[in-house]
């Protein structure tokens, strides 16, 4: 159990990364304060659901998901291929997309 001293830090700790995410969340890209930070759209979409500043469109996230997974496999295809291996042989059983 977390003491109190603890429980204190983290509440300290956590407000200084929101307020940092705040700002960045706000701030125009060519904000000076932010020139060194990088985060992908995905980071800044996400650190803005936590601040909620947007609501995400479920559907829209979904075939994201979906699209990033399909990606991914094809992109261990590719790379497998480029390598002199079938890719039906790894994946074996696994049904595809």
């Amino acid at each position: 159990m977390k003491s109190a001293k603890q429980r204190l830090t983290d509440r300290i700790k956590a407000g200084k990364i929101q307020r940092r995410l705040q700002e960045f969340a706000v701030s125009k890209p060519t904000d000076e304060n932010f020139a060194d930070v990088q985060m992908s759209p995905p980071q800044v979409n996400a650190a803005k659901i936590l601040l909620g500043k947007v609501v995400p469109d479920l559907k829209q996230v979904e075939q994201t998901i979906r699209d990033e997974r399909k990606k991914t496999k094809q992109d261990i295809d590719n790379a497998l291929i480029a390598k002199g291996i079938d890719p039906d042989t790894v994946w074996g059983e696994v049904v595809k997309h």
